[in-house]
């Protein structure tokens, strides 16, 4: 399955913003991503060049008219809250326990000091850079560094559930997204998470039966599990 970073992914935008905010966050992207100024040239490049061209198409309003409906649309159902997608809304925010998901039964984590918060938006931006630069072994090991220190950070479980779609673990990619849907709202998670319900699964053939009972998995916390440790 292609999950590939939509424009409005790319830009960090969500799909209402404005022409005038578009095109401050492509000049802010632009100069923070420049060849020039990066000491990967070829990262620098690659960025610089998805930037300009997500740019290209939202900096346009007949393209983005266009492009937009190109994009699997949310599907509300009358009465349903803004935001809310029909065949993901009861999956989505789950009544969670501690037996069934520890991180959502954690107390939050979000008020934590300014040096730490800056620490965290600092590694936020490397995630980011490595992500758009394919460096998914990377952009995993930087989520799991800010999650020791902010557990809550939606847009860090959120791109950590983009690494594991990139890697094709579809499920732990829809448990991932589920949490950060539990911890604050995200229209692009949410819609990233639709895309995942609704494809098909994969046909596969049965896997031929094991000579012996498999040993019983140990219990963990669900980050645990979701960065594949028992």
């Amino acid at each position: 399955m292609n999950l590939q970073r939509n424009y409005y992914e790319v830009l960090g935008l969500p799909p209402s913003a404005s022409t005038s905010e578009i095109k401050n966050k492509y000049r802010e992207l632009a100069k923070k991503f420049h060849p020039d100024l990066t000491q990967d040239k070829v990262l620098g490049q690659r960025i610089f060049a998805q930037i300009n061209q997500a740019y290209r198409v939202l900096g346009d309003t007949e393209r983005r008219s266009q492009y937009d409906a190109t994009l699997v649309p949310e599907r509300a159902q009358p009465g349903m809250p803004s935001g809310a997608t029909s065949g993901v809304q009861s999956t989505v925010q789950p009544q969670a326990s501690a037996a069934t998901s520890p991180i959502a039964a954690r107390p939050t984590q979000s008020q934590v000091s300014p040096q730490v918060e800056a620490e965290v938006q600092r590694l936020l931006g490397e995630a980011e850079m490595a992500m758009m630069g394919g460096k998914v072994k990377e952009t995993q090991a930087i989520c799991e560094a800010i999650l020791r220190m902010q557990p809550d950070n939606v847009k860090t479980i959120g791109i950590l559930g983009d690494v594991f779609a990139q890697q094709g673990d579809r499920k732990r990619a829809i448990d991932t997204y589920r949490v950060a849907l539990q911890y604050g709202s995200s229209p692009m998670i949410q819609s990233k998470l639709a895309r995942l319900v609704d494809a098909p699964a994969p046909s596969a053939t049965p896997p031929p039966a094991p000579k012996s009972a498999p040993q019983p998995a140990k219990s963990g916390g669900l980050l645990d599990r979701l960065f594949g440790r028992n």
